[in-house]
């Protein structure tokens, strides 16, 4: 009976311990979390002064290299003095496009760069408010909240929107019908 229990507790501390590795710069599966700091130098690279503190990241987010290449693909106005910006690994294969909210980044100086396609960081600004953000048929992500949790799924909008406006998605089997509210360009927000 005791070699059964201590058997347990052993196969418990092997099975719990990836996972402990979570909170610090490991994720699994030999994963490496990109820090504030990589995405605070990949900012700079872009012209964008920007401090590791600044940076709140939306979702956990890895790497297949300890140390990726990182770039910014769009930065868009936010609420409440935050912008929200959009980077990608330079190899795909590293890591897959995410968004981070970048608190005290004025976002109105910044113009779209021209040399969209060659080394140069290409930057989007936002549109204005009553520009169509979001086309039927448009990929997105829709991030579910409550109270206590906060689900990111992957969508397909059903319909045309512009910020501010509730509109129809559907998950990407076509299986789940949500009505969520067009947050930026890509990413949408509903409730559980």
């Amino acid at each position: 009976m005791r070699d059964r229990m201590i058997c347990k507790l052993a196969c418990a501390v092997f099975f719990f311990m990836p996972m402990a590795q979570v909170a610090g710069a490991e994720i699994l599966d030999g994963r490496s979390a990109i820090t504030s700091q990589l995405v605070a130098a990949a900012m700079a690279s872009s012209g964008m002064a920007v401090a590791a503190a600044q940076v709140e990241f939306l979702t956990p987010v890895s790497a297949s290299d300890q140390a990726p290449g990182l770039k910014v693909v769009s930065v868009a106005s936010g609420t409440s003095g935050a912008a929200n910006v959009k980077l990608r690994c330079r190899d795909n294969r590293e890591c897959l496009p995410f968004y981070v909210r970048v608190h005290g980044l004025n976002v109105t100086g910044l113009q779209t760069d021209p040399l969209e396609g060659t080394h140069a960081q290409s930057l989007v600004v936002r549109r204005a408010p009553k520009q169509r953000v979001v086309r039927g048929g448009d990929p997105a992500t829709l991030i579910l909240e409550s109270a206590d949790m906060r689900i990111n799924l992957p969508v397909i909008c059903l319909e045309n929107g512009v910020f501010g406006q509730k509109i129809r998605v559907a998950s990407t089997d076509r299986k789940q019908f949500f009505e969520a509210r067009v947050v930026e360009a890509g990413m949408l927000k509903g409730s559980l």
